[in-house]
């Protein structure tokens, strides 16, 4: 997975783990992925997954809600294969899976991606609100819409299919 470190290091408040995969041939690679990757929230499995987590803030002055303190903290976590054996694997076959590794890493940027937009116009809409009730409605407004452009994106690439995303 070390490849992965350069293409993501510039996501700000973004973790990449990894799930171990060995296997010596493309058939057995994907057998092992298969049987170790991640669970989605929805309950579906996918090779890699992107998780995030939002905190809304704010502050009180004299009980009152200050809208220039509001701010939306947020964490992501992409979870991706860690093929431990890709030096093992046949020239043709370790191609195949750097092709397939970049466009699944891709992929799970522009998911960060959405997140970390999203969160800039959560931040913007929960400051031009003026009371704490109004700031939480738009805060979990700007949530939805971020799991709802994540699910969009999902379905427009058919979870990356469109993207190169196969092995």
């Amino acid at each position: 997975m070390a490849e992965a470190t350069p293409a993501a290091a510039s996501l700000p408040n973004t973790k990449l783990i990894g799930y171990s995969v060995t296997a010596r041939n493309r058939r057995a690679v994907r057998a092992a992925m298969n049987a170790a990757r991640p669970t989605s929230r929805s309950g579906t499995r996918h090779d890699a997954y992107t998780a995030w987590n939002f905190q809304p803030t704010f502050m009180r002055q004299n009980g009152e809600f200050i809208p220039e303190s509001a701010d939306i903290l947020y964490s992501i976590t992409i979870t991706l294969p860690d093929l431990e054996t890709r030096d093992q694997l046949s020239r043709r076959d370790r191609a195949d899976w750097d092709r397939y590794f970049a466009a699944l890493l891709s992929y799970e940027v522009n998911h960060a991606l959405i997140v970390e937009e999203g969160a800039k116009r959560i931040k913007t809409a929960m400051r031009a609100t003026s009371t704490c009730e109004d700031r939480q409605a738009t805060a979990q407004a700007g949530m939805d819409e971020v799991t709802a452009a994540s699910a969009h994106y999902d379905r427009l690439t058919r979870h990356g299919a469109s993207e190169g995303i196969t092995f």
